[in-house]
């Protein structure tokens, strides 16, 4: 299983389905979209071994794309768009179980993103987040099946500060271009791909 999180600030998700259906969206959630899209599906359906992770790191929930399980999800804008704003709001509230299902496959699961990294991730194994900056190292080897993205600098802050007790390395490719977070998850899916044949 891989597992694509993706660290935002969830007040900063504030779209709504009128405004979806008018054609309107924030350039945050357009960023989850696209990052989702990157992570979860291929030119012949969807990506079953992958977990896309919507977390902020200060916060007790998270969001849970299982893409084994995920229905009624297409790759296009409004579809992606339409089911992460239903998870948003199934998060706001004040959820009596554990789990709950916001639509098939995807998940609203109370726990904050240390607790659930704690039960996927075996002692020294690596993850990666992304790094932008142009750097002189290239990543040659890619030897983790998680990867972490986020969109500001302060959530990368929260990220490094509260996941410090896991091995976290820098994803750096040698590039002048300043890379997105969703082709850094076309990247890394690509890279898999090829050395485990898959998907």
């Amino acid at each position: 299983m891989r597992y694509i999180l993706i660290g935002v600030n969830f007040k900063e998700v504030k779209d709504a389905k009128n405004d979806i259906d008018k054609g309107i969206i924030t350039d945050q959630l357009n960023l989850i979209c696209n990052c989702i899209r990157a992570a979860l599906f291929i030119s012949d359906g969807i990506r079953r071994s992958t977990k896309t992770i919507i977390f902020d790191p200060d916060f007790n929930k998270i969001i849970v794309l299982d893409g084994f399980k995920l229905k009624y999800m297409g790759p296009d804008l409004r579809s992606i768009s339409l089911l992460i704003i239903k998870a948003f709001e199934t998060l706001k509230k004040d959820l009596k179980k554990q789990v709950y299902t916001s639509t098939p496959g995807i998940y609203i699961i109370q726990r904050d993103i240390t607790e659930y990294l704690k039960n996927i991730v075996d002692p020294g194994s690596l993850i990666y987040y992304s790094e932008y900056s142009p750097s002189n190292e290239t990543i040659i080897k890619i030897d983790s099946n998680i990867l972490i993205v986020y969109f500001e600098y302060s959530v990368k802050d929260k990220i490094l500060r509260n996941l410090e007790r896991f091995n976290l390395k820098p994803l750096k490719l040698n590039t002048k271009i300043k890379l997105t977070p969703y082709e850094f998850i076309i990247i890394y899916q690509n890279y898999l791909d090829l050395m485990f044949n898959e998907p």
